[in-house]
């Protein structure tokens, strides 16, 4: 009997066989002999692999030559998570940019590429041209490719843009959705673990304030009313709405007069 390699390879460490040759003592029909080979464990997700016995009659039997495939089947399922360190950070001066990498692993070992869609989303806006609204920008598109290897991971990156518009805390979610190999994607049965990421820019501008700026004095006049204009001036950006409260008070002018 002999050994051959399939998909499955001995030199790879996937199983471990030799040749023999093997031998049945006279008997009545049904009598049997054995040969073994070694299926090796790993932690490595792979494809189902294969390799074949083959068995040729030697002296005193008939018959043709016999080859049984021996199929490998996969047990190791890689897990994928998704994470970010640090979850937060300040957003930055106008016309900072802060590069953040979400990072993509695998819990175990795995010999061919995954293929890894994702969305983007949260609070925090991209892309926009009034102040704030361009928080972040996307430099990762989807789908990202996780390499075979040992430790595997990959970045999904984006860059923090920084502003001078007071605003609330804002998060960017990084989503996972469902990973797949290319060509045996059943049999590498991929799951996830932490499914998504948040990051949250901080705000680290100044609360605006507000003043007011009195008008220039104006004659009474006669048998009319005037009306004089108060202005209010914001001072700071900012991306919330503002309701401002006002009273008159007498000075030496009166209500009463």
């Amino acid at each position: 009997y002999s050994f051959a390699d399939g998909t499955a390879t001995s030199a790879s460490g996937d199983y471990t066989a030799t040749a023999g040759t093997g031998s049945i003592p006279a008997g009545a029909a049904g009598s049997t002999s054995t040969f073994t080979a070694t299926v090796n464990g790993d932690n490595v997700a792979e494809c189902d692999e294969t390799f074949s016995a083959t068995l040729t009659p030697g002296s005193g039997a008939s018959g043709s030559t016999s080859t049984v495939t021996v199929t490998i089947a996969n047990d190791d399922h890689p897990q994928l998570s998704i994470s970010v360190t640090p979850a937060d950070a300040n957003e930055g001066a106008s016309g900072a940019s802060t590069t953040v990498n979400f990072v993509v692993i695998s819990n175990i070992a795995i010999d061919q590429a995954l293929t890894v869609p994702f969305t983007w989303g949260g609070t925090a806006t991209t892309g926009g041209s009034t102040p704030g609204s361009n928080d972040y920008t996307q430099v990762t598109s989807s789908p990202v490719t996780l390499p075979a290897g040992s430790s595997p991971s990959v970045n999904i990156q984006m860059t923090v843009n920084g502003d001078a518009v007071y605003e609330p805390a804002e998060t960017v979610i990084v989503t996972l959705g469902t990973p797949t190999q290319s060509s045996c994607n059943t049999q590498y049965g991929i799951t996830l673990g932490t499914s998504s990421a948040t990051y949250t820019i901080d705000n680290d501008d100044s609360q605006p304030t507000f003043s007011v700026t009195a008008p220039t004095a104006a004659n009474e006049g006669t048998g009319s009313n005037t009306n004089p204009v108060f202005v209010v001036t914001l001072t700071g950006a900012t991306q919330y709405s503002s309701t401002i409260h006002f009273a008159t008070s007498d000075g030496t002018a009166t209500l009463a007069d």
